[in-house]
């Protein structure tokens, strides 16, 4: 609304409300609705060439293809059943393309078909609907050449059984990311590709009926078939859409947001149980060494957990958690137990970070710092810290960000983690005037650029008619001139005069200051030497307008900006491993101020020492290494490397020393890592596999896969670490593993050699 009363609002842009989803089908705001390229084919033969009519029309996601042929239909005047509708597409030469979209797919929606923007859809009368799959080339035809309009599996032999390319749907890196990880792990491997399907929606209670367990069952087996190169898991994706709303479309997500709600589904449809899982069990335990009423606890907590969540999914991948809350004024204890499928462990981050920024000082050449500041700090903390390494104090820099030439002021309360590392930031130094407040006003640089009218200003010479015969287009850096309050104008104008100077130090140089508006257009009235009081206005800024022919003296004056040794300076990186991340989960914390809690014993707001254990641990042990950090005075993706082992973890020496299992020696080996290479806002989601038939490291980046180095899976891109409890009997699994013949799975594994367990001698297969 106050957008509105500012600028008075705007076109009228229409967008439709859609329903999401089955479960609970929630209505949406469709911001961006997709744009097909409509080309209708009116004359015969003609398929790619200039006779083809080209509309540009915008559909609901959510709408049909059948909906699309009555609105063509509709404004085609012509019947609907006699339309065919195809989609076009160029190859690398030039040639056009077409096929027919079959009818069964009429009912489908653009979204599960996976068409893309912009796509070419050709409308097809009857009359010359003859031969639908042809190519066209320059006026004639060729044979028919066939395009699937969406994307297949590609048969062939694979890498390697079990490892197989995904195809991108659109932005779902981190749906494959995880799927890859996810069909890497034997045991659950092993489980879905033995599991029938009508046995899944027998014993489905979930709301999904099946539908997830029976998809995700079909990816499964298709990953481990042995005969497909590349793998299209659009019937799971479309699944997923359907169930759970916040994964429809193709935006991007958070890969263990998506692998927390896939476990979660494919429990749902496996789970046995005839009731849904109970709250937890809490407890008060006065006496804090009593270790066995403890263990006790944990112990009904589970099994009551377990009564009601019976699945494969609970016995591969759930473990628990122990919070502990205690009273630093009556000492006692509160215990809570919690099941989890992936522990999510805090990564340390440095709290400093350097911004590299361009100091303008009142008199000089410009020069390059990189200022160490808190990442949770403001503008004013980047002040202070700029004003401790030049001697000037903060109250007298001015900090301004680059936009496309422009510069805009960035007030003091500002938060830091609103500039990102490609921002171009400068800080100018005001000039001192004990007696007077000083003012400061913008100034660009621009350049001719268009020719329009000559307008010749008497008196001024040839420089001046040719400034003002063409329009101005702003370049370079902006920088700011300050000068006491009630400062004639002829000062200001020698101020600038000095500034500019730095740039071209030749005598010839001729430009025009004048007055413009705050968006850099428009010629603007020069500002003339005289004892004028100078008048800052809200709504101008200056320019400096230079001939054409010393403008690359000006950037280039630019490019040779000084370079302060601290940009060769960096914060020392953080030395973190996998124990530590998990000690630090582990470690009390004090709560107090407004996080105080109730202590039910003394019924009074109290201090209290809050600590998380590991209680229990899953076979399957997923670990989510927590690099998104968001709050309200911090937002960062952490990019500390992690050091995690690809063999012999213990998770059961992270147990309580009291905790009965403590110290078991139990290896855990690593046979995934979900890896997010960007930042906050984009990237891209990649997945490193170790196969279990031959132990060598595969990386998949979607339909790209491709051998690995086993030293290179520990990065500072690792995101999800998936570890598994260490077989007693590999060579079992795998025997369990069905093998191929005649392209189809048998319940029989002749021939697949396992990979020994970690440490061993590597092994081949031969599937």
């Amino acid at each position: 609304m106050r957008l509105f009363q500012w600028y008075g609002g705007g076109p009228v842009l229409v967008r439709s409300m859609v329903g999401v989803g089955k479960v609970g089908a929630q209505l949406q705001v469709e911001l961006h609705p997709i744009t097909f390229d409509i080309r209708e084919r009116s004359v015969a033969g003609d398929i790619g060439g200039s006779r083809f009519k080209s509309t540009k029309m915008e559909f609901s996601r959510q709408a049909k293809i059948l909906d699309i042929l009555h609105i063509l239909a509709r404004e085609s005047n012509s019947p609907p059943h006699k339309l065919k509708l195809h989609t076009g597409t160029y190859d690398n030469k030039g040639h056009f393309h077409e096929e027919q979209i079959p009818r069964e797919m009429m009912r489908t929606t653009i979204e599960d078909m996976g068409l893309a923007d912009m796509q070419i859809l050709v409308l097809v009368k009857e009359s010359v609907a003859g031969g639908y799959s042809r190519m066209y080339d320059g006026g004639s035809y060729s044979a028919p050449v066939y395009r699937s309009y969406v994307a297949q599996n590609e048969e062939g032999t694979p890498i390697q059984r079990g490892i197989c390319g995904l195809h991108n749907l659109g932005n779902t890196c981190f749906m494959n990311s995880s799927l890859q990880c996810l069909s890497a792990t034997m045991p659950l491997a092993l489980f879905f590709l033995d599991i029938e399907e009508d046995a899944i929606k027998k014993g489905s209670k979930s709301a999904t009926k099946g539908k997830v367990a029976v998809a995700f069952a079909a990816f499964v087996k298709d990953v481990w078939c042995g005969r497909l190169k590349k793998i299209v898991p659009r019937s799971l994706k479309t699944v997923v859409s359907e169930y759970a709303p916040q994964f429809c479309g193709y935006q991007q997500h958070d890969a263990h947001e998506f692998l927390s709600y896939l476990l979660s589904a494919l429990h749902q449809d496996l789970n046995e149980a005839e009731e849904p899982n109970p709250k937890n069990i809490a407890g008060d335990l006065s006496d804090s060494g009593n270790t066995g009423q403890v263990e006790k606890l944990g112990h009904e907590a589970w099994a009551k957990f377990s009564e009601h969540n019976k699945s494969k999914i609970i016995d591969l991948f759930h473990g628990q958690l122990r919070s502990t809350i205690q009273c630093t004024a009556c000492s006692s204890e509160y215990n809570t137990f919690d099941p989890f499928s992936c522990l999510n462990l805090p990564v340390p981050s440095h709290p400093y970070r350097r911004i590299e920024v361009i100091y303008f000082p009142v008199s000089g050449i410009p020069c390059k710092y990189s200022v160490s500041v808190a990442k949770a700090g403001q503008i004013k903390n980047l002040k202070s810290a700029m004003g401790e390494m030049v001697s000037v104090p903060a109250d007298r820099l001015v900090v301004t960000e680059m936009y496309h030439n422009r510069a805009l002021e960035a007030p003091d309360a500002k938060r830091l983690f609103d500039i990102h590392r490609s921002d171009v930031v400068c800080i100018h130094e005001l000039v001192e005037c004990p007696d007077r407040p000083v003012e400061h006003i913008m100034v660009v640089n621009r350049r001719p650029s268009g020719y329009y009218a000559p307008q010749p200003r008497g008196g001024a010479g040839d420089m001046a008619e040719e400034r003002h015969a063409y329009n101005w287009r702003v370049f370079g850096t902006p920088f700011i001139v300050s000068y006491p309050e009630g400062s004639p104008q002829d000062e200001v104008i020698g101020c600038i005069h000095q500034r500019v100077s730095t740039y071209v130090q030749r005598a010839d140089i001729d430009i025009a200051i004048r007055e413009i508006a705050l968006s850099g257009d428009g010629s603007g009235s020069e500002l003339m030497a005289c004892d004028h009081v100078m008048l800052k206005k809200s709504d101008m800024i200056l320019s400096v307008d230079w001939a054409e022919k010393d403008a690359p003296d000006v950037l280039d004056a630019e490019r040779r900006v000084r370079v302060h040794e601290s940009v060769h300076t960096s914060e020392p990186e953080l030395a973190v491993d996998l124990s530590q991340c998990l000690r630090d989960f582990t470690a009390p914390e004090l709560l107090d101020g407004s996080n105080e809690w109730h202590c039910p014993r003394c019924e009074a707001k109290r201090v209290v020492s809050k600590q998380m254990q590991l209680w229990r641990i899953p076979p399957v042990f997923v670990i989510n290494l927590s690099r998104f950090h968001f709050d309200h005075t911090l937002r960062e993706k952490v990019t500390t490397k992690v050091e995690f082992p690809l063999e012999d973890l213990r998770p059961y020496h992270f147990l309580p020393e009291a905790h009965p299992e403590h110290g078991r020696e139990d290896a855990y080996d690593l046979v995934g890592v979900v890896e997010h290479q960007g930042g906050l806002s984009s990237g891209h989601y990649v997945a490193r596999v170790r196969s279990p038939l031959d132990g060598q490291w595969y990386t998949a980046s979607d339909s790209s896969v491709g051998e690995y180095k086993a030293e290179s899976v520990v990065s500072k891109a690792a995101y999800v670490l998936f570890y598994r409890q260490r077989p007693a009997n590999a060579h079992e699994e795998v025997d369990a593993l069905p093998a191929v013949r005649d392209g189809a799975l048998t319940s029989s594994s002749d021939g697949i050699v396992p990979v020994p367990a970690a440490g061993g001698a590597a092994a081949t297969s031969s599937a």
